[in-house]
């Protein structure tokens, strides 16, 4: 799960958007994130069942994203 964290943070680190440029954090691979439904892992949900969002909660969360994003 480290790894997995490891490397998300360094596609996209929310810590560090206002010091980095957009192009650097790959904002532009958010959309298909969620296309592919690879976030939460699979792995993670397999522990954490609760964290599986619905369909409403996952466009409610891509929308507030790409707003605050672009």
């Amino acid at each position: 799960m480290a790894r997995n964290v490891q490397r998300g943070r360094h596609k996209l680190n929310f810590s560090e958007l206002g010091t980095t440029s957009n192009s650097e954090q790959e904002t532009d691979d958010i959309p298909k994130v969620f296309r592919r439904g690879s976030m939460p892992p699979k792995e993670y949900l397999l522990l954490h069942p609760e964290a599986r969002l619905s369909a409403e909660e996952m466009q409610a969360l891509q929308a507030g994203l790409e707003a605050s994003l672009h």
